[in-house]
Parts: C-alpha cells; sequence; structure tokens
C-alpha cells in the first residue's frame, strides 16, 4: 500500500454562544419595561428572562420578541442599580444552537 500525505490549516468554528452579543439595555420606568437589543439578528426557542439583584427576580414576562430585540414587563428598578440579566433560549440567527447569555445592566 502506498500512503500520501496531506497538510493544512483547518479553521473550527468559535462555539455560538459568543455569537449572541447585546447592543444596550433600556429601563423604561414608565411602563415597567426592560428593552434588550441585541448587536446582530437573533432566533428564539421558548425563551425565558429573568433580572435579578439581591436575590430576587425582578422580571414579570417577556411583552415582545423579535429578531433584534426582546422586551420585558418588570417590576419596578431602582435608578442607578445594578442588576443581572438571564436570557436562555436565544441563538444567532441561521445557527441551531441555542444557549444562555448572561451579563449586567444598571437601571
Amino acid at each position: 500500500k502506498k500512503y500520501t500525505k496531506i497538510s493544512g490549516k483547518i479553521k473550527i468554528p468559535k462555539a455560538s454562544a459568543s455569537s449572541v452579543a447585546v447592543r444596550q439595555v433600556e429601563y423604561d420606568e414608565d411602563d415597567s419595561e426592560v428593552d434588550i437589543e441585541f448587536k446582530k439578528d437573533v432566533s428564539w426557542e421558548n425563551p425565558k428572562v429573568t433580572i435579578k439583584a439581591d436575590g430576587k427576580d425582578y422580571a414579570k414576562k417577556i411583552t415582545d420578541k423579535d429578531d433584534d430585540d426582546i422586551e420585558v414587563k418588570v417590576e419596578k428598578l431602582e435608578k442607578g442599580k445594578t442588576y443581572t440579566c438571564t436570557i436562555s433560549g436565544v441563538s444567532r440567527k441561521g445557527e441551531k444552537n441555542y444557549t444562555t447569555i448572561t451579563f449586567t445592566f444598571t437601571a
């Protein structure tokens, strides 16, 4: 038998979790809603959102979601306080791996 040597480089894509990134978070005090905008379009699969501080979850329900943002009804947030938000069931549009992202924001 005769064997042939092959050499070259391959690129392995990074995990899709890193491809879902938040552009900005806005808190509308009058409507008690948090609007989370993404840098690139996303897809959803049974999304869940928590917004926590001091062990308490302030998120009540998702009121709207589309390709580039999600809106969440919340209990009154304290201006200037930092909250931790976790969103599950999100992926970059066109990808099949749904993931969970966590980030902090100040109301």
